[in-house]
């Protein structure tokens, strides 16, 4: 294939704010870096409305779609949001100026349907499936992180969820603890899905049985079930052993992952159908050199460092405290900083914007003969 000469342009379509220190807004500054360092000039344009009551009217959208105009630019990326009427004549507007522009749609999460069905409006559900049809004449490639040939009668194509590891502080604590204390940390928003319950509750299975290490459960975020996860820890008298931390970014974050001697990934994405790896969660895990429990299979791009994480059930039984504690004493066995470098340099050549983007970009600068 012969590349095309000159600088190109990128149009980026995001529905929040990145500048907010999320999970989310890490990503997008990170795919605009990828972007930009591949030598296309990029522009962000955030499409959501702050309107409450656009939210909860069931025909309005609260993104506006209208007000994105076509420009001269070669490519346009969007990260996905509930298709609607004036997404797709937005499309069109872009597809009638310039028939040769390239449209890739980021979907984050796919199949998304179980999460969507959760959303307080249930006509966006609705509207999205009614919409889709529509997709294949105007959308030319979506970006995935799981294994789809096609999505909507398109062509897909499979990325890696992308961090920038340079970013990412290496911890400063070299060694394990000589005591017999197991921090563990989650840092992600409170949510049902994340499954921390499981573990809170196989803390109490644990101590009920005659636990003898002293483990603390970090949780650093906040979100719709703080409060219950609040009160589900009092009722079990866990207070020495969960500690809320409430969102933290920057030096505050930094200080609490030298804490940290496993993180947690995902342990409830079963209850919204979620089974693929790839949380952004499990890449920072990674860049800290931290390993990391998760309900997900992993895949075989993972073999390099499988032996840094533990693999439990995707239902809703309790997480068996005495594997975490037998997986800590197992890591031991090497020094923490050589579980650091292996896991970093992974992360290097796993999920780095320098190696994850390359498909999209790819195949946005690829001419076709």
């Amino acid at each position: 294939m012969r590349r095309n000469e000159g600088k190109k342009k990128l149009l980026y379509l995001a529905g929040e704010e990145c500048t907010n220190g999320t999970g989310v807004a890490k990503k997008i500054n990170n795919e605009l870096k990828a972007f930009s360092e591949a030598g296309i000039e990029t522009e962000l344009v955030i499409v959501q409305e702050n309107s409450k009551i656009k939210k909860i009217i069931p025909f309005s959208s609260s993104y506006r779609w209208d007000n994105i105009c076509p420009t001269d630019v070669d490519f346009l990326y969007i990260r996905f949001e509930p298709l609607s009427g004036p997404f797709i004549s937005m499309i069109k507007k872009w597809k009638m100026k310039n028939p040769n522009i390239r449209i890739v749609l980021e979907i984050g999460m796919y199949p998304y349907e179980d999460e969507m069905k959760k959303l307080s409006n249930p006509i966006t559900l609705y509207r999205d499936k009614y919409y889709r049809k529509y997709i294949k004449y105007l959308i030319d490639r979506i970006a995935i992180f799981t294994p789809f040939n096609e999505v909507f009668g398109v062509p897909a194509i499979e990325m890696v969820n992308c961090i920038s590891v340079d970013e990412i502080k290496i911890p400063k604590r070299k060694k394990y603890r000589a005591d017999n204390t197991i921090n563990i940390i989650a840092v992600a928003s409170i949510a049902y899905f994340y499954g921390y319950d499981r573990l809170i509750k196989g803390l109490w299975n644990y101590y009920k049985r005659g636990g003898t290490e002293n483990i603390v459960f970090h949780l650093v975020g906040e979100g719709d079930i703080s409060t219950e996860l609040k009160v589900l820890v009092n009722n079990l008298k866990l207070n020495e052993h969960v500690v809320f931390h409430g969102f933290k970014t920057g030096e505050e974050l930094d200080q609490i992952y030298e804490l940290a001697d496993i993180g947690i990934d995902v342990l409830g994405g079963h209850r919204k159908g979620d089974i693929w790896f790839g949380t952004l969660k499990s890449r920072e895990y990674m860049c800290k050199g931290l390993p990391f429990i998760t309900e997900y299979t992993l895949p075989d791009d993972l073999k390099q460092i499988y032996r840094y994480i533990l693999k439990v059930s995707d239902d809703e039984s309790d997480i068996e405290v005495e594997k975490i504690v037998e997986f800590f004493n197992e890591m031991k066995q090497e020094s923490r900083e050589s579980t650091i470098k292996h896991m970093r340099d992974f992360a290097y050549s796993y999920c780095d914007i320098s190696v994850a983007m390359k498909p999209v970009i790819n195949y946005l600068l690829e001419e076709i003969e």
